[in-house]
């Protein structure tokens, strides 16, 4: 381990939750009762978009969803909710994370990094928070990091 060096930033981005899922307007195939059924857009009353897959009339599949406050998901729906494999882009902190989701929250194996600076956290995550194991970085050159255990977003160790 070695030690740190470097301040790591303050308030790592958390993802929105989906809004309650009122359609304004849709535009896509639906099925029999009328309802979003395949491909399509839905665009939802405060300004949020989504566009990708539905069934009987959820979100159900690959899609991308766009917050109006310039987060975007793009990855698996269940149900009407972000969950599986995906990645959140935090366009307000040039940041990104790539990997498991569950309840629209970073929750599995994940990798949140960030384009204008060097610090990066790959490891586990829970409810939206690093926990369990992880490392987080602070350079390019991965010579300063911290790798160890995490307990909903504080480090536990040296």
């Amino acid at each position: 381990m070695v030690a740190k060096t470097m301040e790591e930033p303050r308030g790592f981005p958390m993802e929105p939750l989906l809004m309650p899922t009122i359609i304004d307007k849709y535009v896509g195939e639906s099925n029999e009762d009328g309802e979003p059924e395949g491909q399509g857009t839905a665009f939802f009353k405060g300004g949020h978009k989504y566009q990708g897959d539905f069934v009987k009339g959820r979100m159900h599949g690959q899609g991308c969803y766009e917050w109006v406050d310039k987060i975007v998901y793009r990855g698996e729906f269940n149900n009407n909710k972000a969950q599986g494999l995906g990645t959140f882009v935090f366009l307000e902190e040039d940041a990104e994370y790539y990997g498991q989701v569950f309840g629209g929250r970073k929750h599995g194996e994940g990798t949140l990094s960030f384009k204008n600076l060097p610090t990066k956290y790959s490891g586990e995550w829970c409810r939206g928070c690093r926990h369990g194991k992880g490392k987080l970085t602070f350079d390019e050159a991965g010579t300063s990091y911290y790798e160890g255990m995490w307990n909903m977003g504080v480090r536990e160790g040296n």
